[in-house]
């Protein structure tokens, strides 16, 4: 937690066991990411590589805690060398935990445009998965009013239209509903997304933006 690099090599030396984890299930190598510390979740990630696929409780990876920090330098640095060092990096890419929430998720609630190129260019991540309600990438970004990272999925085959398994909310219905004029305007004039699709009520996006 505190990022003393020098301390934990002499605890690692001295025979503290890197497998050993908190009550609620997180590893020292968490601990360091979730915090930030570049050069200790280094350290940690090269002294037990398992810990990169040791789940907390919750069913968190290190690399959905590194994805989902404020620091995107920190996030993206620490992610791509906890990926790197995985044996099995797909399988990380596809882990999700009990939320139903992966770390491509976690980049886009981050905001970590840098990190989602790399996921989505170069890790081959899949822009269309969902959480556990069925909202993904861009159910975020609308309900978030994050424009830039709908420009970016532009870029990628993606159903625009796709409904939650909620409430059957698409993305346009979410950016009502919070009041994204910005971002109604630019899925409506720019991606010419459907705004004709009902939710479960029998409700579209003007109905919902109504209702505000």
């Amino acid at each position: 937690l505190k990022g003393n690099l020098d301390t934990v090599k002499i605890l690692v030396d001295g025979g503290a066991l890197l497998s050993r984890t908190t009550r609620d299930g997180r590893t020292a190598l968490y601990l360091a990411v979730q915090e930030g510390h570049i050069q200790l979740s280094k350290y940690l990630t090269d002294a037990y590589p398992g810990a990169i696929t040791q789940a907390t409780k919750s069913g968190r990876l290190p690399t959905q805690a590194a994805a989902a920090l404020e620091d995107t330098t920190s996030a993206y640095i620490i992610t791509r060398y906890l990926l790197s060092h995985t044996s099995d990096e797909t399988k990380v890419l596809a882990h999700r935990d009990n939320s139903g929430r992966n770390i491509l998720l976690d980049a886009a609630v981050a905001q970590n445009i840098q990190l989602l190129q790399f996921l989505l260019d170069t890790a081959g991540a899949d822009p269309n998965d969902s959480d556990s309600l069925g909202r993904n990438m861009i159910h975020h970004a609308a309900m978030m009013g994050h424009s830039h990272l709908l420009q970016l999925l532009s870029g990628f085959k993606v159903d625009w239209n796709s409904p939650d398994a909620w409430d059957a909310w698409t993305p346009l219905m979410h950016a009502a509903r919070q009041g994204h004029l910005h971002v109604v305007k630019y899925l409506v004039d720019v991606i010419h997304v459907s705004v004709d699709c009902k939710d479960k009520q029998g409700r579209t996006a003007l109905d919902i933006g109504i209702c505000l």
